[in-house]
């Protein structure tokens, strides 16, 4: 744990004390953050869709319905 620490200590001095760049973000940048951004929400959202009903089954109770309450609906269904 002491080792992570260190790590964590030193890379926020490397990016603290680091001199400024005098850069730019070019428009085809920001484009491609905004595009890879759009592609990660549509993929997630098709990933959820895709397996909607297992994540529903994850959350709901199975309803186990006895022999007696069955024969009963057919009983019915019969008579009808």
């Amino acid at each position: 744990m002491q080792k992570g620490r260190l790590v964590i200590v030193f890379v926020f001095i490397f990016f603290a004390v680091a001199p400024p760049a005098h850069a730019y973000i070019d428009l085809g940048t920001g484009s491609f953050i905004v595009q890879t951004s759009l592609a990660f929400i549509f993929g997630a959202g098709f990933i959820v869709k895709s397996y909607w009903h297992r994540l529903i089954s994850l959350f709901k109770k199975t309803s186990t319905t006895s022999s007696s309450e069955t024969g009963a609906v057919e009983h019915e269904k019969e008579k009808s």
